[in-house]
């Protein structure tokens, strides 16, 4: 695994954004660093649910209320306001065994970690690329 960290600025919960790449074979983009209560986690790449409408069959996010092509009404206020986060968003890649994702965690927090204590140098370039062959994770 080979982890890429770009920094974002600013003082919000989003810390940075990471790529990784496994076995020079398969790259995953947009991971999120975030920092909870817990400290920082990692959250997978994921997109925003679509539903169709039912006038012209073109994609809208979940819980708008007008289609943005048609203008055909999809959902009622009362529908709106009902809690359904679960529903707007999934993820689109993630580890199938715990024991991958904290591997992923661990390696991606390190290289964060180092990226940081080097941005703060005035001569800081981006550090070299942790790669992990197959195998080392367990």
């Amino acid at each position: 695994m080979r982890p890429s960290i770009r920094k974002t600025a600013g003082q919000n919960r989003l810390k940075a954004f990471c790529s990784i790449t496994l076995d020079d074979e398969f790259a995953i983009h947009e991971l999120r660093i975030l920092t909870s209560a817990r400290g920082l986690s990692i959250v997978m790449p994921d997109l925003r649910r679509r539903e169709r409408c039912s006038q012209c069959g073109r994609g809208n996010p979940v819980r708008v209320r007008f289609c943005n092509h048609c203008g055909l009404e999809l959902a009622s206020e009362e529908f709106l306001q009902r809690p359904h986060d679960d529903l707007i968003y999934f993820d689109i890649v993630h580890p199938l065994k715990m024991s991958v994702r904290q591997y992923m965690t661990n390696v991606i927090l390190e290289a964060y970690e180092q990226a940081l204590q080097l941005s703060q140098e005035p001569t800081y370039t981006p550090p070299e690329p942790i790669i992990i062959r197959r195998g080392d994770a367990a």
